[in-house]
């Protein structure tokens, strides 16, 4: 059993941390590259490195999000008892009641385009009585939340802690996600170690933000000038073979600051969604991966047809002998009569303008 009070075992899992992150980097990289196409051009300094003009990124990543998740899941509730019928009835009216004052749609939505993009997530908790579960999340939903109100909070693959030596997400040795917390609030937890706390110390955005992170398309390069308070990374990990959801300080070799037993389903808290699973690999190939090449394609042609159509000329030529017929033609008005010497001189020249297999190929994709 993994002890994470233990320095030597504490130091195996977070080298094996560690190194996950590491070799999660390329998706990553690649991630972010799909959303900056996904925007376009025109979204802040951070968009498309080339000029959309036809964003099919956006528009196929739309579809899926309609598709899969337009709504709110609904519940039916039923039994074979008579005498239960009104009870089902009630609890089915409150179960969707519930799943409404969630937002479910919202978080499977944004569930869906991250696995658009890469690997969905989200994770299962529960507000506890003594509002220790999650209650110091920075930028978590559920922080007004009741005592015992369930919730499923969205993780950014960019976030993400993933076991990525396993063959399927089901069997990964551990998970979990990082976040932001106020520091005066997590050294004044009642729920956490209070000798932990005592060794915790305020740690920088920038120590484990990446510049292959998404979220930097429009914020930028990470900094600590937007916060108003001390801030401290935190790590919940879900560990397997313990059944235990660690919440812990990043990069301080410390002991957990609270210990769950986690008394749901096998797979832990951590649920997943993949449009693209690979044989023996956790990562997924996401649809966005498939279409960068097409995406690419059809702006290409699209901002070679814009420049040819720009160049674009009709222009009148006349011999020199015909000097004064062609004024006449730059004069005349519209229906009105001219005497000319040779009209048949005077032409209309016209050249560049958009090459038709282009359009073709464009109208094709």
């Amino acid at each position: 059993m993994i002890d994470l009070h233990d320095k030597q075992s504490r130091g195996r899992l977070l080298k094996a941390i560690k190194t996950s992150r590491e070799a999660m980097e390329p998706f990553r990289r690649v991630r972010k590259e799909l959303i900056r196409d996904y925007v376009g051009s025109w979204y802040s300094e951070g968009g498309a490195r080339n000029k959309t003009l036809v964003n099919l990124m956006n528009q196929t990543a739309r579809i899926y999000t309609v598709a899969l998740a337009a709504n709110n899941p609904q519940v039916m509730v039923s039994t074979p008892r008579v005498e239960n019928w009104p009870f089902a009835k009630r609890f089915e009216v409150n179960l969707n009641k519930l799943i409404a004052d969630m937002t479910l749609d919202k978080t499977f939505r944004a569930a869906v385009l991250d696995a658009f993009f890469g690997l969905g997530c989200g994770v299962v908790m529960m507000r506890d009585t003594d509002t220790r579960f999650h209650g110091l999340l920075e930028s978590e939903e559920d922080v007004w939340l009741d005592p015992g109100e369930p919730w499923l909070n969205r993780v950014s693959l960019d976030d993400l802690i993933l076991d990525v030596t396993a063959k399927e997400l089901t069997k990964m040795r551990f998970c979990g996600h990082r976040y932001r917390a106020d520091f005066e609030k997590v050294k004044n937890e009642p729920g956490y170690d209070k000798k932990v706390q005592a060794k915790l110390t305020p740690t920088s955005k920038a120590s484990v933000d990446d510049p292959d992170f998404a979220r930097d398309i429009a914020a930028g390069i990470a900094v600590d000038d937007d916060e108003l308070k001390p801030m401290i990374w935190l790590q919940d990990i879900w560990v397997a073979e313990s059944k235990t959801v660690n919440t812990m300080a990043v990069d301080q070799d410390l002991e957990p600051l609270l210990e769950r037993e986690w008394t749901g389903s096998q797979a832990g808290p951590y649920k997943f969604l993949s449009l693209g699973t690979v044989p023996d690999n956790v990562m997924p190939a996401p649809p966005a991966i498939n279409l960068k090449g097409m995406h690419d394609l059809q702006n290409r042609l699209h901002r070679r047809m814009e420049k040819d159509s720009d160049a674009h000329r009709v222009v009148n030529v006349y011999p020199p002998s015909a000097a004064d017929d062609a004024e006449r033609l730059r004069k005349a008005e519209r229906n009105s009569w001219h005497r000319m010497n040779d009209p048949k001189s005077i032409q209309q020249v016209e050249f560049g303008g958009v090459d038709q297999r282009d359009q073709a190929l464009a109208l094709f994709i």
